[in-house]
C-alpha cells in the first residue's frame, strides 16, 4: 500500500482557488515511525508491521505473535496506519533501533499511536471513531488525540501554535469526510509544521499587552540582510528568565524556526528554539 501523501497548508494557500474550505480534523503530527498493520478478514489473521515502503519491519516482528494476539478478529479488512515511537528517544535514536536488520534483535518499549483505520468506502471521521474498539485490549497502541475538528484556518494556526510551544512537531489536518487516496497529495490531507530553520540576532527583548489584558513576550531580531523579525516567545521559563534577565538573549544569537522564509526575507510563522551559543553575531542567517 502506498501511503497517501502529504500536502504543506502554504502550499494550498498559494493556488488561485485555494480547496481549504473544509471541516478537518486536526491531530498532533507524531515524530515517530510510519508503519502499517494489516488485517484480512479472510484468514483471519494480522500480518507484520509494514514500514512505509511496504517491506516487514524485522525489529517489530515479534509484536505480532506477542502483543498484536490481542487484536480482534473481525468480519472485514482493515489497514492500521499509526507512528511508531519509544517515549525519550529522538527521531535518530530511534531510526537507529527500528532499522535493525539482525534476525534476533527484538526492539522494546515501542509505543504506536494510531491516526487511521482504513476500511472500504469509509470517510476519516467514521475510520477514526472505528480505533478504540480495535485496539482496547492492546496496552501499547492509543488512539493519536483529536484536537479539533473545525473548518477555521485560524483556529487551524492557533493549534499549531501551541503544538509548537509545547515542543512538539506540527499539526496533521485531515478532511473530516474524505476517503483514503493512496499516493496522492492533494488538499484532503495536510500538515503545518516547521520546515526551515535560521540563526538570527536578537536586538531586543519586551513586553506587550493583547486587547484583553493578557500579557506577552517577544523578542526583535535582524537577519544578515537588515530584515527585521519579530517572534513570540512561548515558553513560560523562557519568558520568564528574559524579562528577568534581558542579557541572557539580547545581543546573541539565536535559532528561530518556521513554516517558510518569504520572498521578502520575513519568516512565516516564526518560533523561538534555542540560544546558539556557538555562535557569534557574524555568524547569521
Amino acid at each position: 500500500m502506498t501511503p497517501q501523501k502529504v500536502k504543506h497548508l502554504y502550499i494550498e494557500e498559494q493556488k488561485l482557488k485555494p480547496d481549504i474550505s473544509h471541516l478537518y480534523m486536526v491531530t498532533e503530527k507524531i515524530d515517530g515511525w510510519y508503519c502499517t498493520l494489516h488485517y484480512d478478514h479472510k484468514t483471519l489473521s494480522w500480518g507484520y508491521l509494514t514500514s512505509r515502503t511496504g517491506r516487514v519491519i524485522p525489529s517489530l516482528k515479534h509484536y505480532t505473535n506477542e502483543v498484536f494476539d490481542k487484536l480482534p478478529i473481525l468480519d472485514y479488512d482493515v489497514t492500521l496506519i499509526m507512528e511508531a515511537y519509544i517515549k525519550g528517544k529522538e527521531f535518530h535514536e530511534l531510526n537507529g533501533i527500528l532499522n535493525r536488520s539482525t534476525r534476533d534483535f527484538k526492539a522494546k518499549d515501542v509505543k504506536f499511536s494510531v491516526h487511521d483505520c482504513l476500511v472500504c468506502k469509509e470517510a476519516a471521521i467514521s475510520r477514526y471513531s472505528r480505533i478504540p474498539y480495535i485496539i482496547k485490549d492492546v496496552p501499547c497502541m492509543t488512539r493519536t488525540e483529536l484536537l479539533m475538528v473545525s473548518d477555521s484556518k485560524d483556529l487551524w494556526l492557533r493549534t499549531y501554535r501551541q503544538v509548537i510551544n509545547n515542543g512538539g512537531e506540527g499539526v496533521i489536518l485531515k478532511r473530516a469526510g474524505s476517503y483514503y487516496q493512496e499516493g496522492k497529495r492533494n488538499s484532503s490531507l495536510m500538515k503545518i509544521k516547521q520546515e526551515e530553520s535560521f540563526d538570527l540576532l536578537c536586538t531586543k527583548v519586551y513586553e506587550t499587552k493583547g486587547k484583553k489584558g493578557f500579557s506577552s513576550v517577544n523578542i526583535d531580531l535582524i537577519r544578515k540582510d537588515g530584515t527585521e523579525v519579530t517572534v513570540r516567545i512561548g515558553k513560560e521559563e523562557d519568558q520568564t528568565a528574559f524579562i528577568n534577565k534581558p542579557d541572557l538573549v539580547v545581543g546573541k544569537v539565536v535559532e528561530i524556526k518556521c513554516m517558510r522564509e518569504l520572498k521578502d526575507g520575513s519568516l512565516r510563522e516564526p518560533v523561538f528554539k534555542a540560544i546558539r551559543y556557538n555562535k557569534n553575531i557574524t555568524e547569521v542567517d
